[in-house]
Order: C-alpha cells, then structure tokens, then sequence
C-alpha cells in the first residue's frame, strides 16, 4: 500500500529494451544520393506518348485515379454506365411563358415594383420596415421630378425674355442708325 502514494513512473519497473550488440559503425565515404531510373507520378504529370491505338482511351483521360471513369471530357461518347443514370437540369428556358415574350411591335412595358414582387417578398419588405423607405425613395423622385420641371419652366421663360430683349434691341439699333444716316445725309446736302 504503501506504492500507492508513488507516480505510476516510479512504481512501475523500466522496460528491458534488448540490448543487441551493434557493431561499431565502419566509417564510410559520404556521397550523394542518386536519383532511381524510375520516376514518380504526378497529377500534373501527362503520362506516356499515346500511340494510334490508345489515342481514344489517352484523350478523354482526366488525370485522375483510373478507376474514376464517372467524369467524362468528352459529352459525345457517354460510358455505358452514365449514359442510364439520370442526369438532373435546369428548367428549360428561363421561368418565363411564352406569353410573356416581347410584343412584335419592340414595345417594353415596365411594371411598377408592386406588381413584380410577389407576395413573399412583399411581406418581408414590409416586415422589414422597407415599405416607408420605398415610399421615401418614390416620394423623392417625384418632388426631384417635379422641382426639375418647374426649374425648366423657368429658364424657358427666362430664355423668351432675353430673346424679346435681343430682337428689341436689333430693332432700336436699326431704327438709330436710320436717323443717324439721315442726320449724315443733310449735313452733306447742306
């Protein structure tokens, strides 16, 4: 009992390791380790020149593991095994009916947001609180709208006044050297 209170490292004995005689190493002359003849492959590596009759099997390789033949390059020439498997694809087209194609006269019909958002993602705008931002942003575009209409007014109207300035002005001129000329006339007459 007394072992008890001792770490397992002190109550256990010390392996035996066999103590096998080695022979004093024979001091030998260092050199540097020659590569083997066989060289070791690598995934990156494109194996052998194929020849006419392995040409076929060489090109649709993949440089993967030979039992992996589920991965073809080659859609042309499905293995056996594949060509029964289902395989699975996007919907044909792209969500849209054929109704909703282009009109043959090129016109494109924008809808509002409201419409082409459907339900879901209305009710996650709305719970999001997104709904008073949109009505922000709208209310927005139509007082900019508004404010650029009222602006464009006005420099209309500013752009008629300085042309009724300018055609008076051509008018006076024409007029003062009418009676410029005519000064010029009886001055020489006389």
């Amino acid at each position: 009992m007394d072992t008890d209170d001792l770490p397992i490292a002190l109550r256990r004995t010390r392996r035996s390791i066999g103590a096998t005689a080695s022979p004093a190493p024979e001091p030998t002359q260092a050199s540097t380790p020659r590569r083997t003849s066989k060289r070791k492959v690598r995934f990156s590596d494109p194996g052998p020149v194929s020849t006419p009759r392995t040409t076929t099997r060489a090109s649709s390789s993949t440089g993967l593991t030979p039992m992996v033949r589920r991965a073809n390059l080659f859609r042309g020439t499905p293995s056996s095994a594949s060509s029964h498997r289902r395989r699975s694809a996007p919907p044909s087209g792209s969500g849209l009916s054929a109704s909703s194609a282009l009109p043959d006269s090129g016109e494109v019909h924008f809808l509002p947001l409201r419409h082409v958002l459907d339900g879901r993602i209305q009710r996650r705008i709305r719970r999001n609180g997104l709904s008073e931002e949109m009505n922000k942003i709208s209310a927005e575009k139509r007082r900019a709208a508004a404010q650029t209409a009222t602006e464009l007014e006005r420099l209309r109207a500013l752009v008629r006044e300085k042309d009724a300035e300018i055609y008076e002005l051509q008018n006076a001129t024409i007029v003062l050297d009418t009676d410029r000329i005519w000064d010029l006339e009886r001055e020489v007459e006389t």
